[in-house]
Order: structure tokens, then sequence, then C-alpha cells
């Protein structure tokens, strides 16, 4: 029996609590700088590099983290799916 493989665009799926906005709470600051997220807010600092395949948007109060979708996996991020 011969193994076929078929080329399927790459799907992302995220589940739905990954697609609500995250509401920026009053006394919070949350900005893009440098490849980073960075939140300040009186309980500290925070800051995130941002994973290449991510993309990020504050709009007032609100952050969105959603995947890139025009994106192709490189060889290396694809999944292993070869059978030794």
């Amino acid at each position: 029996m011969e193994a076929t493989t078929q080329k399927t665009e790459p799907r992302h799926i995220q589940s739905r609590v990954g697609k609500r906005p995250i509401i920026v709470p009053k006394g919070v600051t949350a900005a893009l700088k440098d490849g980073a997220v960075k939140i300040e807010g009186p309980k500290g600092k925070l800051s995130r590099t941002i994973p290449a395949g991510v993309d990020v948007k504050i709009d007032g109060g609100k952050v969105t983290v959603t995947p890139m979708a025009t994106r192709e996996r490189s060889s290396s991020e694809a999944p292993a799916t070869a059978r030794r």
C-alpha cells in the first residue's frame, strides 16, 4: 500500500477563547515596541516578545492577538509527519 500525500493550505486553528480581545483595565497601559508587547500598571511591568507568525493589535482598551493567515510555514516549523 502506497502512502499518498496531498498539499493543503496550512490551517490556523484557534480556540474560541483565543479569538476574544483582551480588555486592558483602567490604570494599565499596553504598547507594542521593538517586537514585544509591553504592559505597565500599578502592580508592575511585563514584556513579552511576539513570536513570528503572530499579529498583535492594540486598539483603545483592547489587545487582539491573531495568527498571520498569509504567512507560509517554513520547513522547520512544519509538524513532524514522517514515520521511521
